[in-house]
This record gives C-alpha cells, structure tokens and sequence, in this order.
C-alpha cells in the first residue's frame, strides 16, 4: 500500500478527513482504485457533506460494481438523504450477495420502520 494511501486512512481513523481527503486525492491522480474512492467518500460522510459523499461511492461503484462496502455505504447514504426506495433497493442487493452483512439488515430494519411510520402519518393525517 502506498504511503500516501496509508497516511490517508490513518487520518481518516482519527477524524482529520480534510486532510485524509487530501492524501486520497494524492493516490487517486495515480490510480483509480475503488478502496481510495470509498474512502473519500467516507470521509465527506464523517464532515456531513452527503452529496459529495454519494458523488465518491459512486465513483468507487463504476469501478467495482459488486464492491459490497461501497453499495453498503451507498445504501447509508441514501438513507440519510431518505432516498429510501433506492437504499432498500441498493440494501436488498447487498444481503442477496452477502447474506450476514449485519450492517445492511440494520438500515433495512431503519429504513421498513421508517417507511411504515410515514405511511401511518399520512393515514393519520389524512383522517
């Protein structure tokens, strides 16, 4: 692993994303591998800037359609966007290829109470 990549993720475990970002931009001008994208879309996540985050997993998801970190972090994403008909899509795909991804049965878990609660709002508000 290159030094910048490991500096990059060192930061990024201790919270500087700004300059982890900066380090990931260092190694993607050299090569475009899915794990830096994702990472820098972890990154933009940890500082609250969702679209950018979007924007790097799928980055990382052109690359590697099937990279199941990324789709699980897409279908994160998605979920705080309240994208939800996307994230379950996304979050179905992911327990369909891996089957104990503990972490996608969770936001899928969110996202049907989520989806649940707004349709009985809407019921209630309705009446």
């Amino acid at each position: 692993m290159p030094f910048k990549e490991q500096k990059g993720r060192i930061l990024l475990q201790i919270g500087e994303y700004e300059e982890a970002v900066k380090y990931f931009d260092e190694v993607l001008k050299k090569e475009k591998e899915p794990e830096i994208f994702y990472n820098k879309a972890l990154c933009y996540l940890k500082m609250s800037k969702k679209e950018e985050a979007l924007l790097w997993v799928n980055e990382a998801l052109k690359i590697s359609d099937d990279f199941l970190l990324a789709l699980s972090l897409k279908g994160a994403i998605l979920v705080i966007i309240r994208e939800y008909k996307k994230a379950i899509k996304i979050l179905d795909g992911v327990i369909r290829k891996e089957s104990n991804n503990l972490f996608a049965y969770f936001l899928n878990i969110v996202l049907y109470q989520n989806l649940g609660n707004m349709k009985k709002h809407k019921i209630s508000s309705i009446s």
